[in-house]
This record gives C-alpha cells, sequence and structure tokens, in this order.
C-alpha cells in the first residue's frame, strides 16, 4: 500500500487539466476557464464546496441553427470519461461552421466531482 502512495501522491499533486493542482500556480493550467483552476479566486468566490459557472468561448462568423454539446467527468481524480473535444462535438452534431463555443463546470470539492461541458453552435 505504501508503493502505491508513493507512486500516485505525485500525479494526484500536478494534475490540472480540468481542476486544480500545483501546476495551476505557475502558469501551466490548460483549463479553458484558468481563473477556476486557481484556489484563491474559488475561495474568493466562494466555490471551495460548490461550483458551477458559464465562460463564454470564442465567436465564429456562422449562424447558430445547431448546436451540440460534449462533457467530460472526473471523480475523486482517480477515474475520468467523456469527450468535450470541439472537434468531436462538431462531428457528432453536424456542424461544419462554428458560430460559436461556450464552456461550462461544475465541481463539487474540487477533486470529489467535477464535470466540463463544452457546446459548440453553428451551421
Amino acid at each position: 500500500m505504501r508503493f502505491i502512495s508513493v507512486l500516485f501522491v505525485p500525479i494526484l499533486l500536478v494534475a490540472s487539466c480540468t481542476g486544480l493542482g500545483i501546476n495551476t500556480h505557475v502558469g501551466l493550467n490548460s483549463n479553458p476557464a484558468p481563473e477556476y483552476g486557481n484556489l484563491a479566486v474559488l475561495v474568493a468566490r466562494g466555490g471551495m464546496f460548490y461550483h458551477q459557472n458559464g465562460v463564454p468561448g470564442p465567436k465564429g462568423n456562422a449562424a447558430a441553427t445547431k448546436s451540440g454539446r460534449g462533457c467530460n467527468y472526473s471523480v475523486l481524480w482517480l477515474a475520468a470519461w467523456g469527450d468535450s473535444s470541439i472537434d468531436s462535438i462538431r462531428e457528432d452534431s453536424g456542424i461544419s461552421k462554428v458560430g460559436s463555443v461556450d464552456y461550462d463546470e461544475t465541481a463539487i470539492l474540487g477533486f470529489f466531482f467535477h464535470r466540463f461541458c463544452t457546446t459548440v453552435m453553428g451551421e
């Protein structure tokens, strides 16, 4: 059991792709809503225990006649699943031109449960 702890604890400390981690404080946060990967922001805005937020993404030049949504989920930083990539959403929804991309995320205790969704609108 000690080996597992020694192996996984460093991994958990640097995990920051869609949430908090040591790297988020040195500018290595790949979250499209990077301010929410910062512990100080979560504490100041009251999001330490429960957090839900929508973030508008980039805008394109296509009309929003179709939309698609994809989500990623993680539990306890140990299991993660889903696909919220713009390309897969475009393909699944039959969108050829992107009009806009929006993001929303919900987190409970940051690491306990985390959902990150991407919504793509276009034609």
